[in-house]
């Protein structure tokens, strides 16, 4: 789990902090992670990278910004749709204009509280998606991505596929819910988990999350709009590999002259 704190006072900011580290501390949480800046693109960069369990306390003015929390918000909802979004300002009314960038924040702070209140808001949030991380890891696989340049996990039925950019060594990581980019190379992420197969020397595919392979058009489908290319000499690896994995029950192969399923 992931604590995204964006303050522009320092003192404020560590003020932030030492209550996040008090409500971890005194209820005994573990595996949780902080980030504090004053900077919004540095949350931005972070949330590309990071697990899908991400608590964010914005505050709604930075700067000479008074709108730079809400905007931030929009951002990282097009990568993280299940994150906790808390809002924290001096200005209560703001507190209406949070609604109307349609993010569904969790919950809103204001600094003018007690400190026991301000407490109490960030302890429901931190336990909320707590106790949501915790049933994760517990139910569900998790791909856990680690080296100098990244860090990040996400559930293994979430990958859908890896592809190469026009950025030598730059990846993208396509999820059901997010996009990923990272640094590393193809053959290293091949070799990471016996069911990622590089199927085109653009694409590297899960296999557990192909419901159709496309002879005609080189195409392996994860839904009906999302899929990548395939290379056609690979197509029969490919499906020796799911036979093996038992999951090409669910496969559909498209027969490129007659439409026969195969």
């Amino acid at each position: 789990m992931n604590i995204h704190i964006l303050e522009d006072d320092l003192f404020q900011r560590q003020k932030l902090v030492k209550t996040v580290e008090k409500i971890i501390l005194e209820d005994n949480l573990t595996d949780i992670s902080i980030y504090q800046t004053s900077k919004a693109y540095e949350i931005l960069e972070k949330v590309q990278a990071d697990s899908e369990c991400n608590l964010y306390i914005l505050d709604i003015q930075i700067k000479n910004n008074h709108r730079l929390g809400l905007e931030l918000a929009q951002k990282i909802r097009k990568y993280d749709e299940t994150g906790v979004i808390i809002f924290i300002t001096t200005h209560s009314e703001f507190a209406p204009k949070t609604y109307e960038y349609k993010v569904s924040a969790f919950d809103f702070i204001d600094k003018e509280w007690s400190t026991i209140e301000i407490l109490k808001h960030i302890s429901e949030a931190i336990h909320y998606i707590y106790n949501r991380s915790t049933k994760i890891t517990d139910s569900t696989e998790m791909f856990i991505f680690n080296n100098q340049h990244s860090h990040f996990q996400v559930p293994f039925n979430e990958i859908l596929y890896f592809e190469t950019t026009d950025i030598s060594h730059k990846l993208k990581l396509i999820c059901k819910n997010r996009v990923i980019s990272f640094y590393d190379s193809m053959k290293s992420i091949e070799d990471l988990d016996e069911r990622f197969v590089h199927c085109h020397r653009s694409y590297i595919i899960n296999l557990i999350n192909v419901i159709q392979i496309d002879r005609q058009r080189n195409l392996v489908y994860f839904s009906k709009d999302v899929y990548c290319l395939i290379t056609r000499r690979k197509i029969k690896m490919v499906l020796a590999k799911m036979e093996q994995l038992d999951k090409n029950k669910n496969v559909i192969l498209v027969n490129s002259l007659n439409s026969v399923h195969q």
